[in-house]
């Protein structure tokens, strides 16, 4: 956490599973930290994470697709009709992870 407030700020702060070793109740608090950043715009900030805990606080035009097809490493924008899920709150961000694997929108892949 201290890393979204050094000074000079960072173009890009990166964050490998921050849900480990924290109380699940937390997860909350620790997703405003990261949209504070960000909204201030001191740093982008990356977070990988398997927690659906976590990633049902973050919207749907934030949330990347990372896949691995065959030695290639694939990121892109959710599919459109999963987005859509999201934004007519169908469903929520926590079951891109637990009940409808997220796909990547085969219009925004990088590799």
């Amino acid at each position: 956490m201290i890393a979204l407030y050094q000074q000079p700020p960072k173009h890009v702060v990166t964050f490998e599973e921050p849900e480990k070793s924290i109380y699940p109740g937390a997860l909350a608090v620790l997703a405003e930290y990261f949209q504070a950043a960000a909204d201030a715009g001191r740093s982008q900030v990356i977070i990988t994470t398997h927690s659906p805990e976590l990633l049902k606080h973050f919207a749907p035009q934030q949330i990347r697709v990372v896949t691995m097809e065959g030695y290639e490493t694939r990121i892109g924008t959710l599919a459109p009709e999963q987005r859509e899920s999201l934004e007519e709150h169908l469903m929520t961000a926590d079951g891109l992870l637990t009940v409808d694997e997220a796909r990547i929108d085969p219009s925004s892949t990088s590799a």
